[in-house]
């Protein structure tokens, strides 16, 4: 099951829940369930704080794949290289696109 939780301006705590036919351990496939349903309540709406969990946690099992997403087993493959650069070299090793900061010239 995949949390989305988001907690408004006025201190309101909404949350929204999804379950997924298979489990799951890549970031990737969290993300992309937890995107329509912050589309869905944004609506204009600005949030103080946005987060995103998982439960019913199982014992890991490979990656199947996904018939209707055939791009998901490179993502999958990608982000464990990801996670293993991280691991050897710091965490600022590899970056996403929207984690990347510029700094300023001196």
């Amino acid at each position: 099951m995949v949390t989305l939780k988001l907690k408004t301006k006025q201190f309101e705590t909404i949350t929204r829940r999804r379950s997924l036919p298979q489990p799951v351990q890549l970031a990737d496939v969290i993300f992309r369930t937890c995107e329509p349903l912050l589309e869905k309540e944004a609506n204009g709406r600005k949030f103080r704080l946005i987060g995103a969990g998982i439960s019913g946690l199982s014992d890991p099992v490979g990656d199947s794949g996904d018939l209707l997403d055939p791009l998901a087993l490179k993502r999958g493959v990608a982000e464990r290289a990801s996670d293993a650069a991280r691991a050897k070299f710091g965490k600022d090793a590899v970056v996403t696109g929207r984690g990347l900061r510029l700094k300023k010239p001196e």
